[in-house]
This record gives structure tokens, C-alpha cells and sequence, in this order.
């Protein structure tokens, strides 16, 4: 009868994984019905725990919860609640596409937190959320920080052809981006979608190449190679560079990215 042992027992099932997975059903019965909001926090919370958990291996987990973390997100009145619903959701990845609409409409919330989790749900539902790309270029220019970093990270997870037009909107992000966190996650984002057909958008970039953190320099110049032509010629230096790195990946990295520039990379030869 305490909420705050049902909050708990909650709490405890979702730390138990997918070993909880026959909890779900009775977790989303409290997550539909129980008065206390804290409760319904966990309820939802608790679910995803126990998806991601269990990585799509447990059948039926999602006709058993589905709906009742949908309805949540649509119309529960406390944020905390709609919060972690999105959260639920997302763990279900591409099964959860019959939440894209509300998910679609979370993005608007007034509650950073929504907004940021349904950005996060959104980019794992795959080829679902094509409808989305849109919605998520949008909150790249949003207020809170988080939002716009989980919202690049979606792009960046839907990866191509879902969300190339989502390019564009990244590159200009770093027009005016300051957080680093953002602009890293930008540029990881980018590298799953990034061409040689965006060569003219690439000026954003190029001021990142002398970036005083070495992970955005690299990011910049590692984007820059997989366009192509004049861009990947102005990473030319960051990447001479990255051959000389004590890290044998980044080494890697770096020798595949200058195989992209073409010719003009024959001075990178004694490198």
C-alpha cells in the first residue's frame, strides 16, 4: 500500500534486466493504473531497463507493455512519467513503431526531458521513422543542450538512406554550436551519412580543423575525407597528423580517410 515500496520493488525489477521479464506485465497494470506518479516513473523506466536488457531476444514483452508506455507518453500529466515512457519505447526499437506519432509530438513537449528521450527513442526505430527526420532536424536547433545532442545522435543512428536529409541541418548546426558534446555527437552522426554529394556544404567543418580538442579536430577532417575533393584536401594536414597517433586504430582511421583524397594526398607518402 506505500508508494515508495512500489516505487522501489519498480526500481529493483528494471536492475534486474531481462531476468525480470516476466515483471513487464505487471509493471505496465502500474504504469496504467497506479495513482502515484513516482510509481508510474519506475513502472516505465523499469521496462526499458528490462528490453534493452534483453536485446529483442524475449518474445511477446512488447504486446504485454506497448500499448500502456504509448498511452503514457500521449497522456500522463506528470513530464517524469512521459519521460520515461519514451525512454521504454525506444528500447523496443523498430517493434515501437506504432508509437511513431506520439513520439512525433513528444518532440514538442515543453519539457526538455520529453523532448530529449523521444529524440533518443526516435533514432532507434529505424526505417520506421523515416517521417521523423524532419521533426529531429528541427530540434537541432532547440534550446537545451541535451535535446540537441540526442537529436543529432538519432540522425546519426538512423543513418542512411533513412536520414540523409538530415545532413545539411548537421552541418549548419555548426555554424553557431558552442557545446562540445553536441558537436562531437554531430560529427559521429555525420559519419554515417555523410557523401561526396555534400562537398558544398562542407564550410561549416572547416573551422574545426583547428579545433583545440583533438576529437573534433579528427571528427572534422575524418568527414571532410569521406566527401571527397576539395574538402577532404583541406583534412589533409589533421589526418598527416593522426599517423603519427600512439593508437593503432587512429592510425587506421587516419590511412583509410587519406585513400579517399585521391592524388592530392601523395605528400602524405613519407607519413
Amino acid at each position: 500500500p506505500k508508494p515508495p515500496v512500489r516505487r522501489s520493488a519498480a526500481f529493483a525489477l528494471g536492475k534486474m534486466g531481462g531476468q525480470a521479464y516476466q515483471a513487464v506485465r505487471p509493471l505496465a497494470r502500474r504504469l496504467e493504473k497506479d495513482r502515484d506518479a513516482g510509481v508510474r516513473e519506475a513502472a516505465a523506466a523499469a521496462v526499458g531497463d528490462v528490453v534493452v536488457d534483453s536485446r529483442g531476444a524475449i518474445r511477446g514483452l512488447w504486446a504485454e507493455a506497448g500499448p500502456a508506455l504509448k498511452e503514457a507518453l500521449e497522456n500522463d500529466p506528470d513530464p517524469r512519467v512521459r519521460r520515461s515512457a519514451a525512454y521504454a519505447l525506444g528500447a523496443f526499437g523498430p517493434q515501437a513503431a506504432p508509437a511513431l506519432p506520439a513520439l512525433r509530438r513528444a518532440l514538442t513537449h515543453s519539457r526538455p526531458m520529453v523532448r530529449q528521450n523521444a529524440a533518443w527513442a526516435l533514432g532507434r526505430l529505424g526505417k520506421a521513422a523515416a517521417d521523423a527526420v524532419d521533426d529531429l532536424c528541427k530540434r537541432l536547433a532547440d534550446d537545451d543542450v541535451l535535446v540537441r545532442r540526442d537529436a543529432a545522435g538519432a540522425l546519426g543512428a538512423l543513418g542512411r538512406p533513412t536520414a540523409r536529409d538530415g545532413v545539411r541541418p548537421l552541418l549548419a548546426l555548426f555554424k553557431a554550436e558552442s557545446d562540445g558534446v553536441v558537436r562531437r555527437t554531430a560529427l559521429d552522426a555525420l559519419a554515417h551519412l555523410v557523401g561526396p554529394e555534400h562537398q558544398d556544404a562542407a564550410e561549416p567543418l572547416y573551422k574545426l580543423l583547428d579545433d583545440e580538442d583533438p576529437e573534433t579536430a579528427r571528427g572534422a577532417a575524418f568527414i571532410l575525407a569521406q566527401m571527397g575533393g576539395e574538402p577532404a584536401v583541406r583534412a589533409l594536414g589533421v589526418l598527416r597528423r593522426m599517423l603519427d597517433d600512439e593508437d593503432p586504430d587512429m592510425q587506421a582511421v587516419a590511412a583509410a580517410s587519406l585513400a579517399k583524397v585521391g592524388p592530392a594526398a601523395s605528400e602524405a607518402l613519407p607519413d
